[in-house]
């Protein structure tokens, strides 16, 4: 025969549900913290980027106006 075990009673089964869910939480926040971690660099990198474009448009444009000088 099958020996049966004990069953939890309803307070340790909500123990362990709520620690459970603290566990869930807390990968959760970590999970959080590392994507506002990501997208920091992503703005950052952006913003890198962005001014780099700007740079190299002006320097373009005065380049357009050189050649247009020259050959005008």
């Amino acid at each position: 025969m099958m020996e049966e075990k004990p069953s939890k009673s309803t307070p340790e089964l909500l123990e362990i549900l709520i620690e459970q869910m603290r566990s869930m939480v807390r990968q959760q926040t970590q999970t959080n913290e590392r994507l506002d971690h990501v997208a920091h660099e992503l703005r950052t990198g952006l913003a890198a980027t962005n001014e780099r474009l700007d740079h190299v448009a002006h320097e373009v444009t005065g380049v357009k106006a050189e050649v247009s000088r020259l050959h005008g």
